[in-house]
């Protein structure tokens, strides 16, 4: 699965068949409206979102057909029937003036461990972390995906993902509306694009109404449920403009995922507590920690140099090796089979990684510092 100006395709929510089944409608649902009446609204704080926890509902044990591929491909032959394809948009307009710091979270987990990015040799535990700061968190499509935050009725703080898919609607879990039990969780604020307490979009609190389905709704609050989903609709700004005029959006697609590897991006707790977007694409290696760039395109970038030295390696091999072995069967016992001989096993008994280094110096590194032609 890409990203692609064309048909940008929702990837990156808890789960595809949640936002396709409110785009077909299907199944019943519930709504809250943004009203006094409703529910107690309190403003999401710096110091609230510092104190933030990733909700965790109840994991119940994960069925094997959950990963059963045949299965899901079964499931997406039935389905065809109702294919639903809404496009993305891009987005991109300037938003300077809605940028703000609003904290980093300082959630840890219980037994007083401290998530972390990187182990002890100082490598990322995950090459789908972003790296590049803040220019990165204002880039396609990393800004139409952000943390949720919202409070429960004893005013504690928790965090979701959440990502646009229409111009100014969030889709997110199920579980952080409502815990599943009847019970509503309240004040819902989006930050879009959110990284290490950089708001680039601002703070959205300007919620219209919410939905979830009666499934998770009188589910329990257990984990696996395939209704686990909800959306969020955002008002305008003061400008009159909607968060997806500013981020863009992903769009949506059903039942196209069944079957596929998906692109998914999130702020999951236990990776530096949440305070960075992670990724999770199928071939797809990450970034470089050191130079921020797509270790895919490194890696294809250094191939042609790759082939170039294999080759080079094979051409030596053929002509040294056989032509010195010709030499030493026609030649036995002359100095020359002797000296041979001994260069061999010398050669031998050295770690091939030292005479691929040497190999890489004299047949890479130093052409290319004297400008020898390029096919050397």
């Amino acid at each position: 699965m890409g990203f692609n100006r064309n048909a940008m395709r929702l990837a990156v929510a808890l789960s595809m068949a949640g936002a396709a089944s409110w785009a077909l409608a299907g199944g019943p649902t519930v709504v809250v409206n943004n009203g006094p009446v409703q529910m107690k609204q309190s403003p999401i704080t710096d110091k609230d979102i510092a104190a933030a926890r990733p909700l965790m509902p109840t994991a119940k044990g994960f069925s094997p057909t959950m990963s059963d591929l045949n299965a899901a491909m079964a499931m997406r032959a039935e389905q065809q029937s109702g294919q639903v394809d809404v496009a993305g948009a891009v987005g991109g307009a300037k938003a300077d003036h809605l940028a703000r710091t609003v904290g980093r979270t300082g959630y840890k987990e219980a037994g007083g461990i401290d998530p972390q990015a990187y182990g002890t040799a100082g490598v990322p535990f995950t090459s789908g972390r972003f790296y590049g700061g803040q220019g990165l968190a204002k880039s396609h499509p990393y800004r139409m995906a952000g943390r949720l935050f919202f409070k429960d009725g004893a005013g504690n703080t928790y965090w979701c993902t959440g990502s646009m898919i229409r111009t100014g609607v969030v889709v997110t879990a199920g579980h952080c509306l409502n815990n599943g039990q009847g019970s509503w969780y309240n004040s819902w604020t989006y930050i879009p694009g959110y990284m290490n307490g950089y708001a680039p979009y601002g703070t959205w609190s300007n919620w219209v109404y919410g939905e979830i389905t009666v499934d998770w709704l009188n589910g329990g609050g257990v984990v696996p449920n395939a209704r686990d989903w909800a959306v969020l609709t955002f008002g305008m700004d003061g400008g009159g403009h909607t968060i997806g005029y500013y981020t863009g959006y992903f769009g949506y697609q059903y039942p196209s995922f069944f079957g596929q590897h998906i692109t998914q991006l999130g702020y999951p707790g236990n990776m530096d507590s949440g305070n960075y977007m992670q990724r999770t694409v199928q071939w797809d290696l990450g970034q470089s920690y050191k130079s921020n760039e797509s270790i895919n395109k490194i890696l294809g970038d250094k191939a042609p140099n790759s082939i170039r030295l294999g080759i080079w390696a094979i051409a030596v091999e053929v002509v040294v090796g056989i032509g010195a072995g010709i030499y030493s069967a026609v030649r036995r016992y002359t100095f020359m089979d002797s000296l041979i001989t001994f260069v061999t096993v010398a050669a031998s008994a050295v770690p091939v990684y030292v005479l691929g280094l040497l190999f890489i110096q004299t047949t890479g590194v130093f052409p290319n510092q004297h400008d020898w032609p390029a096919w050397t």
